[in-house]
């Protein structure tokens, strides 16, 4: 599921450009790595596990391990973008408990890089690479 996918669903050009602002902006993720708003909340929900849930009467995300972002951190756009991400669950590329891909498993020259450096990137890049690979080579 992708962002563009999201914004398709909303009804009117203004709403669509206001949640787009929104949700590319970028934002501290464990105090370093800057990513996009939309980024976080898709590795929450896709590889955390998060829910929407209410603590202390405020609305955010709780992931899989317990850690908390309040609406504060998330904005309500992104609160809603996370259920929409969880209603279409069945269409994610990635569902929960699935192994993160190895340079193995990738098709011929789908990556040009070592293993090392195939190994050092995220499991949501790992298996982002696998699936657009696969997508535009076929399966192997």
């Amino acid at each position: 599921m992708s962002l563009t996918e999201y914004l398709a669903t909303l009804a009117s050009p203004m709403q669509r450009a206001n949640v787009h602002a929104t949700l590319t902006t970028k934002v501290l993720y464990n105090g370093t790595e800057v990513i996009r708003r939309h980024e976080l909340i898709e590795r929450k929900v896709c590889e955390a596990g998060a829910t929407v849930a209410i603590v202390n009467g405020e609305p955010g995300l709780m992931d899989g391990e317990g850690r908390w972002m309040d609406k504060r951190a998330i904005t309500q756009r992104g609160l809603d973008y996370a259920r929409w991400l969880i209603a279409n669950r069945a269409f994610w590329s990635y569902q929960p408990g699935e192994r993160t891909p190895t340079v193995d498993d990738l098709p011929p020259g789908a990556f040009a890089g070592t293993q090392d450096e195939f190994e050092g990137l995220s499991p949501g890049m790992r298996r982002e690479i696998n699936r657009t690979a696969r997508k535009l080579g076929g399966a192997r």
